[in-house]
């Protein structure tokens, strides 16, 4: 996923296995996650360059990450 400094941008988490909640860290300034939906949302502010974004969802059985 590419966000662009200063144009709107979204991103839906998406997962199986019924998940009840989403986080995600790292993610640019402007930029923030709806923890019940999954959506990533906003405007991209900065560091410009390259950001190491870990994603994740939530079950009963536990939490799985991933890198965006």
């Amino acid at each position: 996923a590419n966000a662009v400094i200063g144009e709107a941008f979204v991103y839906d988490i998406t997962a199986t296995n019924a998940p009840t909640s989403f986080n995600a860290t790292g993610l640019p300034d402007g930029l923030t996650v709806d923890t019940v939906s999954g959506a990533i949302t906003g405007t991209a502010s900065g560091p410009v360059g390259i950001s190491t974004v870990t994603i994740s969802a939530t079950n009963a059985g536990g939490t799985t990450n991933q890198s965006l």
